[in-house]
Order: C-alpha cells, then structure tokens, then sequence
C-alpha cells in the first residue's frame, strides 16, 4: 500500500495528426505475461474515448456500454515486449489490432514510463480535434501484484473502466 506500491502521473499533448500520452506509473512489482488481447489483466494502462460525448444520450435510450464510435486500449510492457492494443475502435486498421509502443520499466527507480502515440486516423473518420472540444476519456492504471493472476487494484482518472466499463461515466478532456 502507499504511493511506492501504486501512483501515477498522466500528461496528455496533441498535434493535428496523434495524441500523446506520457504517463510515469511508480510500482513496487511490475508484472503482466499475458498477450496482447488480455494485456489489462497485468500491469498495464488503460484509456477509453467517447469522441462525440453522445453516451449519455444512448443511455437515457436504454443503450449501454460502448458503441461503434468508442475507442479502449490498453497498453503494458509485457514478456514479449511493449504493445498497445486497440480493445475498440470505429477504425477497421485498428479495431483489435496490436502495435509495438514505448514502454520501459526501472527497477532501480520501480517506475514504469509509458510514452504513447494515438493517430488520431484511430478515431471515428469525420472526427476532429478542435480546440475547445471536449471528448469523453478515461485513463486507469491497473496493478497486478504477487502471484494474482488479474489486476486487482487500480488508480482511474473517473469512473468508465474499470469496476465496469460504461462510456456514459466518462470524465470530459478538454482540447485546447
């Protein structure tokens, strides 16, 4: 327990093309041997999107969790390297399809730097990043600790993810 076992700090940039996160997880034990497709039950970060913020309506129609224009990845840093993983996304390139992403642990230090580049090309195709829009959006970092065989612990930015995903929860990000 503790900020040595699990903290985090979070910074997002963009320019017209990608979306950029830089996020420093500090973790006493840094685990995850799981694949591509189940990399959020290790160590790993997560992030979802709602680009059009329109999750609460579909809610209110008795629609639930994410839908065709939604974005979930998960990135981690795992025995067979580091991979960012498309859980969803409107985009067929993308849509449960892995990439290899920057993510490097430090033993000597326990943190675990995450350096993350998201095309915006992922992202719904008449989508785009204005200043002043705000999209919903969720960063958790998920801590997988012992001999667990799922990550039982988490720090989220909101609600949206983890303890059950529903884009209707997500927090505002603003672009500016």
């Amino acid at each position: 327990s503790g900020p040595d076992d699990l903290s985090a700090t979070v910074c997002a940039a963009y320019n017209p093309e990608f979306l950029f996160f830089d996020i420093v997880v500090v973790d006493d034990e840094h685990r995850n041997d799981n694949g591509t497709q189940t990399l959020w039950r290790g160590d790993a970060v997560q992030i979802a999107f709602d680009p059009y913020r329109d999750a609460r309506k579909k809610k209110n129609l008795n629609v639930h969790g994410y839908f065709d224009d939604d974005l979930m990845l998960s990135a981690a840093l795992t025995e067979q390297g580091a991979w960012l993983y498309y859980e969803r996304s409107p985009r067929a390139e993308f849509h449960k399809k892995a990439f290899a992403t920057d993510v490097r642990r430090d033993e000597s230090t326990k943190t675990t730097h995450y350096r993350l580049q998201l095309p915006w090309a992922a992202f719904p195709q008449e989508f785009k990043p204005e200043t002043g829009k705000i999209i919903g959006f969720a960063v958790c970092i998920l801590d997988r600790d012992q001999n667990n065989s799922i990550a039982e612990y988490w720090l989220q930015s909101g609600p949206g993810l983890a303890g059950g995903q529903e884009p209707a929860l997500l927090h505002g990000l603003l672009i500016e």
